[in-house]
């Protein structure tokens, strides 16, 4: 097994352990505490980043809701025209909320990968230590298939930032028409926006 580092730099398992030699022929007790301290150390810390994967998940969704509850809030305390039974749209405080949840919404969705890579990454610690310490306890699992809470996580980030998008794509555009402005401006600003964001 071989582990990729970030800094693009590949090491084999051999490789990886040499790194726990102090010396170059360093006596077998020590080498051994320092591979089991470093496999619990790998293990606390991939706990560890799995709590902050959902801390991180849960602020974002407090975040999310609060946004677009007051949306919804703000439309129909200032924005619905009871007469007609309509709702306005493309209001600077409607196009800033809209916006506003979609930052948020993107921001979750790359905390959540930023989250996944470095829980993998302290399992591959795992992986590569496990042999030593516990045998390969974390390398075997029941022969059928799971899902991933952390990639349905994932998922739902992208529906809810896809939903999100349009929303803020749809104020923006009638932003633009109640200013009547051009559909190539609309355009322009959404490529600058989009462009931006990537």
């Amino acid at each position: 097994m071989s582990m990729r580092w970030h800094r693009n730099r590949n090491l084999s398992k051999d490789e990886y352990l040499k790194n726990f030699d102090k010396n170059a022929k360093p006596a077998q007790a020590e080498k051994d505490s320092k591979i089991e301290n470093a496999y619990r150390q790998a293990a606390e810390i991939r706990k560890f980043e799995i709590e902050l994967f959902w801390k991180r998940a849960g602020y974002f969704w407090a975040f999310i809701v609060s946004i677009y509850a007051a949306f919804f809030n703000v439309q129909k305390e200032f924005y619905y025209d009871k007469c007609t039974g309509n709702f306005k749209h493309g209001t600077i405080p409607l196009l800033s909320l809209s916006a506003l949840g979609f930052f948020f919404c993107l921001a979750w969705l790359l905390s959540s990968y930023a989250s996944k890579f470095w829980q993998e990454n302290w399992e591959n610690h795992i992986d590569l230590l496990e042999d030593y310490v516990t045998g390969p306890l974390h390398k075997i699992y029941s022969a059928g298939e799971s899902f991933s809470v952390s990639k349905i996580n994932i998922a739902a980030g992208y529906i809810v930032s896809f939903f999100s998008a349009g929303l803020f794509v749809f104020e923006l555009a009638e932003f633009c028409r109640n200013l009547k402005l051009n559909h190539f401006l609309i355009f322009l600003v959404l490529i600058v926006l989009f462009s931006c964001g990537v």
